[in-house]
């Protein structure tokens, strides 16, 4: 959701604050439509184990000619499913993107600093408000 707000222009910040709440208008929506389409919290349970459970068929050649084939596991798919899986139940959050302009914090720390030593200074040496 995130993502397609900024690719539609949104700002960083406003897309990262709206999108969760834009999620949870849409959410109910998209219940209806899938329980219009006959998509099934069981129908999406089987094809999440076999998405877990993935396999891929890894050929071999020599000269142009397959030689021979083998079954593995695929890794790559079996993660991406694994993430959702987890997603789902509640074990995995979304990372929070959170950008901070440590430059800017860092001019007003130091401005803060500056403002403070030259009132101790006047507090010390009256005179030196003068300057």
């Amino acid at each position: 959701m995130r993502q397609s707000m900024l690719s539609a222009g949104y700002s960083e910040m406003y897309s990262t604050t709206r999108s969760s709440e834009k999620l949870k208008t849409l959410l109910p929506r998209i219940m209806e439509i899938m329980d219009k389409a006959n998509v099934t919290d069981t129908k999406l349970i089987a094809r999440l184990k076999d998405g877990i459970y993935a396999k891929k068929i890894s050929y071999f050649q020599k000269a142009g000619i397959v030689t021979d084939q083998r079954e593995d596991e695929d890794l790559v798919t079996s993660h991406k499913y694994l993430e959702t899986a987890l997603k789902l139940r509640g074990h995995l959050k979304e990372k929070l993107d959170v950008n901070v302009n440590i430059d800017l914090a860092d001019r007003i720390a130091q401005a803060r600093r500056a403002l403070y030593a030259k009132e101790r200074e006047i507090e010390i040496n009256p005179e030196a408000a003068v300057g």
